[in-house]
């Protein structure tokens, strides 16, 4: 985690693509989710 992002920075930074591509946001976000387990987001 070194830049110390969150998730929910990231979440609000492209819900515009929730909005406009709700299939591709439901890819990015299983993918976003798995990040954080990870620990590559807080």
């Amino acid at each position: 985690m070194e830049n110390g992002i969150s998730l929910e920075q990231v979440l609000s930074r492209n819900e515009m693509i929730a909005e406009v591509y709700p299939e591709l946001w439901q890819h990015l976000l299983h993918h976003l989710q798995d990040a954080q387990r990870k620990g590559w987001l807080k």
